[in-house]
């Protein structure tokens, strides 16, 4: 008899600092994955923090901030330990050379919930109709 095991919840990592885009943003997250553990900090500093302490990372939603720079490293290391990123904003707020692998995506801010959503579709996070 084979017996099988259910998948873990995906965990996510979201860095936004604004608390009413970090709400919408959790509720879009909710709606497409309902049984997501979301982590929710403000900047980069808890987000380098998050990355590494969490043993295991799903998807990372990372705003890229002129004031508050993000270290390419943590997309970098999130990405080779098998998760997906999709960074909000321009890639000049990013300080360094676009992200080379298909795992991590670029959503530039503004960005509306049908953009959002599509941008995890195409990492392969799809909504249930």
């Amino acid at each position: 008899m084979t017996e099988t095991l259910p998948f873990p919840p995906p965990v996510i990592l979201v860095m936004e600092r604004d608390p009413f885009i970090q709400s919408d943003i959790g509720m879009i997250l909710h709606e497409v994955m309902p049984d997501a553990a979301i982590h929710m900090c403000g900047d980069t500093e808890s987000a380098g923090r998050l990355a590494t302490g969490l043993g295991r990372v799903t998807l990372c939603v990372l705003k890229l901030m002129r004031h508050d720079p993000l270290d390419p490293a943590v997309a970098d290391k999130a990405a080779a330990r098998g998760a997906r990123v999709l960074l909000l904003g321009d890639l000049a707020d990013l300080g360094g050379p676009a992200p080379g692998t298909e795992q991590i995506r670029v959503l530039p801010v503004p960005f509306s919930g049908a953009t959002f959503r599509a941008a995890l579709a195409d990492l392969g996070f799809r909504s249930f109709p």
